[in-house]
């Protein structure tokens, strides 16, 4: 995906919009993450360009500090907003997968303006990958796999096939197999597993969310496209992160 987003913008520029007025060591931390880690083409400025990313305070901050909120829309730029709370560490490192989300987030809105979707095409053959799920009420693992436009299922025989057993994910819950695994993805060319499990963690809203409804005079604050987009982004779009050596993601 990172290669997808660094060669669609490699003939576009970037401005890194500062619109809390106080945060210039976050500006240049921010600049100099890009610069070292992603070779795109990222100014810093005052002033608004085309494609924008641009840096904020959360609702919580101004709804303390009694000041006006700073979110930055426009008709005609490609605009993706962040928050110093979401991107900076409180010890002045960045967090990567925050910054990274934005970026991926303004590709896709600038993808969506020029409606030439190829860059979304990330070239990822199925034919590669072989899906296994267990199925607890009858004792079964499936094993899934495509060729083209044709896909095959079918059920494995052995334990010395099965991806469940092999790797020890099957477990003895009320008198019966089991797995905590949602399902085995096997990369057939480097002939690696990942198993994907849902977790018990749950995105939510800003809690200001619920604050900033309650003065909308009756209307709730996240009716309306731009108002989603705004209070809601965390449920509504795509997002992911990285712990202790794991990839979290929810959509």
């Amino acid at each position: 995906m990172l290669k997808q987003i660094q060669k669609f913008w490699q003939d576009k520029e970037i401005t890194l919009l500062d619109r809390t007025q106080e945060n210039s060591s976050a500006i240049k931390t921010i600049s100099d993450f890009f610069e070292q880690n992603y070779p795109l083409k990222i100014t810093s400025s005052q002033k608004s360009s085309h494609y924008n990313l641009v840096l904020i305070h959360d609702l919580d901050y101004y709804a303390k500090e009694d000041k006006t909120d700073a979110y930055y829309s426009s008709q005609t730029e490609v605009v993706q907003n962040m928050t110093v709370e979401e991107v900076m560490h409180k010890s002045g490192t960045v967090v990567k997968s925050a910054l990274v989300n934005a970026v991926k987030e303004l590709t896709i809105k600038a993808i969506l303006e020029s409606e030439d979707f190829s860059p979304l095409n990330t070239e990822i053959n199925l034919d590669d990958f072989i899906f296994y799920k267990y199925y607890p009420e009858s004792n079964q693992t499936l094993e899934f796999t495509s060729h083209e436009t044709n896909f095959k299922i079918q059920p494995i025989t052995s334990n010395y096939d099965d991806p469940f057993f092999l790797n020890d994910l099957l477990i003895k819950r009320n008198d019966r197999l089991t797995t905590d695994v949602e399902y085995i993805l096997l990369d057939k060319q480097s002939e690696n597993y990942y198993a994907v499990s849902k977790t018990t963690l749950k995105p939510l809203p800003a809690p200001s969310l619920y604050e900033a409804a309650t003065n909308q005079k009756g209307t709730l604050a996240y009716r309306g496209k731009d108002a989603r987009n705004k209070y809601l982004a965390g449920l509504i779009n795509l997002n992911y992160f990285y712990q202790h050596d794991q990839l979290f993601y929810n959509v």
